[in-house]
């Protein structure tokens, strides 16, 4: 539970640090706007996004790792019990095989950052796009109502000159 706490926290705080890097790249670019946001999207991102494919190849990569290393060490002892190999022999395998485990773990929680971070950045350029979005919006929807109005304040006029003339 207060691991939980914890991520959460972590969670937010990645997140305030994700949206003061956006703002501070939008200002730089000259504030949001929809063209400047998916410009952003192509080209600064592109490169988080190799990074994440590769983090998950390697992620794969090192579970296969994992597998296999683990049915080595199973063949270790197996042939240790059998008498096939000396226990110091064994020994060295498994060790060798374990310090592959590790390794791969290693790999997978890196990888497991990475898409964490992503997924922050992500849901942070989300919901400023939505609300930039939701803004644009409600500025046609304005324009909207201000065209209808003088459309029909002109309707009324040319409705008032047919009348007195």
């Amino acid at each position: 539970m207060a691991d939980g706490g914890k991520h959460e926290g972590d969670e937010a705080s990645s997140a305030k640090r994700a949206s003061r890097t956006l703002d501070g790249i939008f200002s730089n670019l000259g504030g949001y706007s929809i063209v400047r946001m998916e410009n952003v999207v192509d080209t600064r991102l592109r490169p988080v996004y190799h990074s994440a494919a590769k983090a998950s190849y390697d992620a794969a990569m090192a579970e296969n790792t994992v597998r296999k290393s683990k049915k080595e060490i199973d063949r270790a002892r197996k042939l240790h019990a059998e008498g096939k190999i000396e226990e110091e022999g064994a020994e060295e395998i498994i060790e060798m095989y374990e310090n592959e485990i590790d390794h791969a773990y290693e790999t997978m929680a890196d990888a497991g950052k990475i898409h964490r971070k992503l997924d922050v950045v992500l849901n942070v350029l989300s919901m400023k796009y939505h609300a930039l979005l939701s803004k644009s919006m409600e500025k046609l929807a304005r324009l909207a109502i201000a065209i209808a109005l003088a459309a029909l304040v002109v309707a009324l006029v040319a409705l008032l000159a047919a009348l007195l003339l």
